[in-house]
């Protein structure tokens, strides 16, 4: 079993060129580790969470089975819109590189050798409209890119 938004979230981390987004690195953080620090304003933020999982035995027997792990990608950034779209074609860039992505050995992410291979799914834009006074001085571009892993594991015995 893989844990699917440390793997997004430290490929981003791992992979991110700074170039690409105005010389600026937003802060790459799982959820739950952004929630001392909700209000945050003018930074660049990318926000990873788990959204599900789904198993499937591609054959009968002691045979691989499907797994499929759903990850949502969450960027804000209070700079500008075109710093936005900056932000997301340089996420769609780093997981389009590492479409079959190869894990090494370690607790969080599974056996050694485990390929992961990464699909990226829809792609929400959201309003910038708010009804509250600090929300129009601080209007953020946000975006939600939802990720697909998807991996082959040995069946359990």
């Amino acid at each position: 079993m893989i844990d699917g938004a440390a793997l997004v979230k430290d490929l981003l981390s791992d992979s991110w060129t700074k170039a690409n987004t105005n010389s600026r690195e937003p802060t790459i953080k799982e959820w739950y580790e952004y929630e001392k620090e909700i209000g945050v304003e003018d930074t660049d933020r990318v926000l990873v969470y788990d959204r599900a999982s789904d198993e499937t035995i591609t054959r009968l027997g002691n045979s691989p089975r499907e797994v499929v792990y759903r990850v949502s990608v969450d960027l804000r950034t209070d700079y500008s819109k075109n710093q936005g779209y900056l932000m997301l074609k340089e996420i769609k860039r780093i997981l389009r590189n590492n479409i079959s992505y190869i894990i090494g050995a370690s607790e969080s992410f599974g056996d050694s050798g485990e390929n992961v291979y990464i699909k990226i799914g829809q792609d929400i834009p959201f309003s910038n409209n708010r009804d509250s006074e600090t929300s129009k001085i601080h209007k953020n571009f946000r975006h939600i890119l939802d990720v697909e892993l998807l991996c082959y594991a040995e069946a359990l015995n």
